[in-house]
């Protein structure tokens, strides 16, 4: 059971959640055709956006996809997905009254929010597109804490964007968050966390016979609880919201069949995926994660493999895999990573 300080922190970790995914909720109008045809004639390229929760492989699926010599996809521009997000900008009130006065024209005398966030976004995201001689841009973003707001908010300022959602076992997912806090970010950890990952660099071998977690179990479940969140609420407003302009993929999947994988994705996107099985298969070969992780001179943390599918199973303890079958049973069988939850 979590210990009396972590159920003290629990409450207090909530709050920040929601005051990030729900408390900074923006009501933004809904752009509409007339908006959509005057935008066009500025900034005529289609647009896309790719979410998923961190590390579900949003950054290989983006490099994937702008192999294509017309598609374009940037990195992280966050326009939805993390707070402070744009819609700062309309957090002023005197700021707000410009647009909605009608002594300010321009405005047409109308809430122009969303036109306007339109006009910046699409300017920052075809500026570099146009560069690369592209005709279709999209934005990689994970939605970890932003859940469906961020997609009711892509919505009401792309009612014409795509959307396309990547999910990952969820078990694997908090595996891969451990290490790359463990690697990357050890400085930010909280004391519990350091005694955690120093009995790991010194001793690896009872967190790999299952008797010892990467987590505290206060960790564990607020983690599980996250994901299942952010999956079950993305897909939900996904499918709700944007109906044949959102598609979904697996993670696994896509190691499994990248060819085939991104194939879709580019007919959904509108494009011809023909020709492009070399350009995917290069592509797969290169992982700037590890490269980076490299330079952080932490040998003795490079134990599992970047991207491998079912690393929980030689990480989980007993105590882990109950928590996340609690939490997140159902999700794991809607997608097919369990047939029950006899696991």
């Amino acid at each position: 059971m979590p210990t009396r300080i972590e159920k003290r922190l629990e409450p207090f970790f909530w709050r920040i959640i929601r005051r990030v995914t729900r408390e900074d909720v923006v009501d933004l109008p809904q752009l509409t055709p007339a908006d959509l045809r005057d935008i066009k004639n500025y900034f005529p390229m289609e647009k896309f956006f790719l979410f998923g929760h961190e590390r579900s492989g949003t950054a290989l699926l983006g490099r994937l996809i702008r192999t294509h010599p017309d598609v374009h996809c940037d990195w992280t521009g966050h326009f939805f997905t993390h707070s402070p997000t744009f819609l700062e900008l309309f957090r002023d009130p005197k700021l707000m009254e410009k647009f909605y006065d009608p002594n300010f024209r321009w405005n047409e005398g109308r809430d122009s929010r969303s036109l306007v966030l339109r006009a910046l976004i699409d300017f920052l995201m075809e500026k570099n597109a146009i560069k690369l001689g592209k005709k279709i841009v999209g934005d990689k973003s994970p939605n970890t804490y932003a859940n469906d707001q961020a997609i009711r908010y892509m919505n009401a300022v792309y009612p014409d964007g795509k959307l396309i959602y990547i999910i990952r076992d969820g078990r694997d997912v908090l595996i891969s968050q451990r290490f790359r806090e463990f690697i990357e970010f050890p400085e930010r950890l909280k004391h519990a966390d350091r005694k955690i990952r120093s009995d790991y660099i010194r001793n690896p071998d009872p967190f790999f016979e299952n008797r010892r977690s990467l987590f505290t179990r206060a960790g564990i479940e607020r983690r599980t609880k996250i994901w299942e969140r952010n999956v079950r609420l993305s897909i939900m407003a996904g499918r709700e919201l944007l109906s044949d302009r959102f598609h979904t993929l697996r993670f696994e999947d896509l190691l499994a069949s990248p060819d085939e994988e991104v194939g879709k994705i580019w007919e959904f996107l509108g494009v011809d995926p023909s020709g492009m099985a070399d350009a995917i298969q290069a592509e797969m070969r290169i992982n700037p994660v590890v490269s980076w992780q490299a330079k952080k001179n932490v040998e003795q943390l490079k134990t599992v493999s970047k991207g491998k599918k079912g690393s929980w199973r030689e990480l989980f303890t007993p105590y882990d895999r109950k928590v996340f079958k609690n939490l997140a049973a159902d999700l794991l069988i809607q997608f097919r990573y369990e047939s029950d939850d006899a696991w």
